[in-house]
């Protein structure tokens, strides 16, 4: 049998596999405590901050209960009880805030990830996840990702160390623990060309046989930390945006409903893990998750499992529910949509329509439902493997008809074998299992709905690429959008649109520097050329890691942006009109070089690509070593109007620090650089605190500010950069 060792019902399986608004995984800003409020400014300090894990070897997976069952493994999780009066240290600022830290490390991971197993802060309290470098920050997370389960699981960071910052103020009293360690030992970051998935699977964006809206969809699954599986959001008669994913029962652990359901709870959802516009030596951006669910229904002898997402995906994530076919005959073409091996969003398609089969399977002869699942004999293009189950199977109408349980040997591109899909009309209504009951709360009694967008103004990608173009590839170190001995630093693109931008993708052919060579992402008005600076905020990116063993950063090989798809959301949603242009400032005083990716000449002659010398803006056709018409891989998320109620700020962010925020009395403001002056706003632009010519930090007494947000308005020589903060 094939796919069963890969991704279903096997002890093999383990010798073989592998961020706003309320939400469990997003990230609601802002960054960890500066350097200089972590010395000699703390007081109660203590020193034991590391906390090594036990060494790794793939011969721990052979000890584990051969009965485990799951999709593809990636990581090994190593059980905890990490908290603050067990581990790290703890320290307090002078207004009583207290601080714990604890430093966690695991030899030779390639990735790793945590699983909070108590997790319930308090108003005000914040939590982040780095790595040591800070080039990676997952955070900060709030009140606001509480979880009835008292459940967090985070985000993969890479690299085998990673630190904990736990902010709480004075007052206030938290609950949190860290239960799991997930050291990973197959790299799920690295892209198709490097051997991840088959070769002769097809990348979703490079075919017109799935609907732009299907593939919008499906999300890759990493389940306790350790197990990648495929799912598909799903919608239901009322239409009303409820998060149901339909994946595979046999990605957890069905057998035991306490640990399948704690499974459930520590899942991260990423959607849009995808190779942009079917550039295949792009891997997709990693940068849209979601985190915890709850089992609707698992069924094991037909394989379903219904999980309720904890939240909705944001507005920028862009995702779509789709609608269902209950029929029991399919005519014509089918397809499916899936994460093989953990990679960048395939396809794979059948021109023959599937029949009624039962699966049989695995090397212990698990029999499924009789007649339980649809059987696809082979596929026109792509396969499917470790890491699909749970992928939908779609019919011509781009309706779920089923999902992926496994499939018989032999494996392998070329070679015809059959895949078996559980299928949804057989688990509808039955006396075990009514899937029915989610699906159609109205009673309708439908047999087939279609797929639902979720916001009203739906948040869709920006691009000027065009059929045709082709990206231009560096043979020097002189990169005509980068560093270069011209003295161009700064380089845009522009777009004609009106509306709101949540966040920006940019993609770089080269991007390995230190943190201290800082990146800008700027947002421009203007008609011809860049003219009036509205948004400005720092790209965190370093390609450095740190070696815990000689307590110090070391150079890495491999960028962490490079050939990326890279998504930066913005810290306030931005409004443009008409015509604007966003841009990358590259550091002028450059460790390693840096070059946003670029297109050879375009074929329609138009150019969308700006760069500024010597303080004027000029078009590509201008340029000194590359002057022809092109456009610049940076490309806004943007929608026509507001989905979401996030605050609306215009803003230069330059970094301005705030804690505690939110805060029930003192509000303390670092600033970057000196400001002219500062002031403090409600929201209906009533100021309620002004200062002209503030010190470096400053202490604001909020307490008899009335309860609500607030922006924090900063005058610099130049530009103004506005922050939120909550006062409870």
């Amino acid at each position: 049998m094939r796919k069963i060792q890969k991704h279903i019902l096997s002890i093999l399986l383990l010798l073989s596999c592998a961020f706003f608004n309320s939400n469990a995984q997003i990230s609601h800003g802002g960054f960890p405590l500066p350097e200089h409020l972590q010395g000699s400014s703390l007081r109660h300090g203590i020193s034991n901050e590391w906390e090594e894990m036990p060494a790794f070897s793939m011969d721990l997976l052979e000890k584990e209960n051969p009965s485990y069952k799951g999709g593809l493994r990636f990581a090994y999780g190593f059980n905890v009880n990490l908290t603050p009066d067990n581990s790290g240290s703890t320290t307090y600022l002078p207004d009583g805030t207290k601080v714990w830290r604890v430093k966690i490390h695991s030899e030779n991971a390639l990735s790793l990830n945590l699983i909070f197993d108590k997790y319930h802060l308090a108003d005000g309290a914040q939590l982040f996840i780095y790595t040591p470098d800070k080039h990676q920050i997952l955070g900060a997370f709030t009140s606001e990702n509480n979880h009835n389960s008292g459940i967090l699981a985070t985000s993969i960071l890479d690299g085998d160390s990673i630190i904990v910052e736990y902010i709480e103020p004075k007052g206030s009293t938290g609950e949190i623990s860290i239960g799991k360690v997930n050291h990973g030992f197959k790299d799920i970051r690295k892209l198709p060309a490097f051997g991840i998935s088959e070769t002769c699977e097809v990348d979703v964006n490079c075919t017109k046989d799935a609907e732009e809206r299907s593939k919008r969809s499906v999300a890759l699954i990493v389940f306790n930390g350790e197990t990648l599986c495929s799912g598909s959001l799903i919608n239901n008669t009322a239409n009303d945006g409820t998060p149901y994913l339909l994946s595979a029962a046999h990605c957890i652990a069905f057998d035991n409903k306490k640990t399948a359901s704690e499974m459930a709870a520590s899942s991260v959802f990423y959607f849009n893990y995808e190779t942009p516009h079917c550039l295949d030596n792009i891997q997709g951006t990693l940068e849209m998750s979601l985190s915890g669910a709850s089992i609707v229904t698992i069924y094991e002898k037909t394989d379903l499992l219904l999980l309720l997402l904890d939240e909705n995906p944001p507005a920028d994530y862009n995702t779509y529910y789709a609608g269902w076919n209950i029929s029991s005959t399919i005519d014509g073409l089918v397809y499916t949509i899936h994460h093989p091996e953990g990679d960048v969003k395939k396809i794979s398609k059948s021109l023959s329509a599937p029949i009624n089969n039962t699966f049989r399977c695995c090397s212990d002869n698990i029999e499924f439902s009789t007649n339980a699942h649809w059987d696809v004999a082979g596929w026109e293009y792509g396969i499917t493997e470790g890491g699909s189950s749970g992928a939908p199977l779609f019919n011509s109408n781009h309706q779920i008809i089923g999902a992926l349980s496994g499939g018989y040997e032999p494996s392998g591109c070329g070679i015809t074998s059959n895949d078996f899909f559980y299928r949804i009309n057989k688990v509808w209504k039955t006396r075990n299992v009514s899937l029915s009951t989610a699906l159609d709360p109205i009673k309708s009694e439908e047999t087939q709905i279609g797929g639902l967008e979720p916001h009203q103004y739906p948040c869709h990608r920006l691009s000027n690429l065009e059929e045709g173009d082709q990206l231009h590839l560096s043979e020097t170190e002189e990169y005509p959008a980068g560093t270069n001995s011209n003295g161009i630093y700064e380089y845009a693109e522009k777009y004609e649109e009106s509306g709101y931008i949540y966040g920006v993708h940019f993609l770089l052919e080269k991007g390995t520097f230190y943190e201290s060579d800082t990146i800008w992402l700027k947002i421009y008005k203007g008609d011809n050329e860049p003219n009036s600076l509205i948004h400005k905020q720092r790209v965190r990116i370093s390609d450095c890691y740190y070696n815990q063993r000689k307590n110090t950063f070391q150079e890495n090989v491999q960028s962490n942006l490079m050939s990326r798809d890279n998504y930066l959301r913005l810290d306030s949603v931005v409004a443009v009109d008409s015509s604007f242009f966003i841009a990358i400032e590259a550091p002028q005083n450059y460790t390693y070089p840096l070059s946003i990716y670029i297109t050879e000449e375009k074929k329609s002659g138009h150019n969308t690509a700006y760069f500024k010398e010597k303080g004027e803006w000029k078009p590509f056709t201008s340029h000194p070593q590359y002057n022809r018409a092109a456009s610049l891989l940076i490309e806004p998320r943007i929608a026509t109007q507001m989905t979401t109620d996030v605050p609306l700020v215009n803003s230069d962010n330059t970094q301005i620090t705030l804690y505690p925020n939110p805060t029930t009395n003192d509000v303390h403001i670092l600033f970057e650089e000196s400001p002219l002056s500062f002031a403090i706003y409600n929201m209906n632009g009533i100021n309620y605190f002004s200062k002209e010519n503030p010190a470096e930090s400053e202490t604001i007494a909020m307490g008899n500010f009335p309860a609500g947000t607030y922006i924090i308005k900063v005058i610099y020589p130049q530009r103004t950069a506005y922050r939120k903060v909550i006062k409870l």
